[in-house]
């Protein structure tokens, strides 16, 4: 998808304005780098391509928008607490609006309990494959993208979505890491 990247699409409710701790997030933080090393999150502007999550007992943490994930600071990942797709509202734990892909984690992670990390990228190569796509194009940061991909994720670990980007999914950070691992040595 060729859309330019305009910002996120909903409003942020900032619950409390803080710097997150959670051990899990150094574990984040290196998956970002390496997504980033590995270019599935191109530079645009001065963040990146892509957002990675992990569910918590509250919701999940997810990285901040326009991050640049190659060099993510503590006040970079924002913790969900809840969505509402009526009023395009999400409120939030964090120092910055969440990632523009946060209705659309949430939505996966509402319809996949067995999910608790989420990957999500752009690779050319992975688009150019024959795995499991969306059937319709939708813009990026829309319930209509969420709603598509719902349509196809049934069980399975990644998905693409039409001329936009990947999916991949874990029941852990390590296991949706191989999940896209896996599938660049399928395709």
């Amino acid at each position: 998808m060729n859309e330019t990247y305009q910002g996120v699409k909903f409003e942020t409710l900032f619950i409390k304005k803080e710097i997150l701790k959670n051990k899990r997030i150094e574990k984040l933080n290196y998956w970002c780098k390496r997504f980033s090393e590995l270019g599935f999150a191109p530079k645009i502007g001065d963040g990146s391509a892509g957002n990675l999550s992990f569910r918590t007992s509250n919701g999940f943490i997810i990285t901040a928008s326009n991050s640049d994930l190659r060099n993510m600071t503590n006040d970079d990942f924002v913790e969900v607490l809840d969505v509402n797709l009526k009023s395009k509202n999400i409120k939030v734990i964090g120092k910055k609006s969440p990632s523009s892909e946060s209705m659309l984690h949430f939505l996966v992670y509402k319809n996949r309990t067995d999910i608790n990390a989420i990957f999500h990228g752009h690779s050319k190569e992975l688009l150019n494959s024959n795995f499991i796509s969306t059937k319709k194009e939708k813009p990026y940061g829309t319930i209509e993208l969420a709603e598509e991909v719902l349509k196809i994720l049934g069980k399975k670990n990644l998905i693409l979505m039409k001329n936009h980007g990947f999916l991949s999914f874990g029941k852990t950070m390590n296991e949706a890491w191989s999940s896209i691992i896996l599938s660049m040595k399928k395709k």
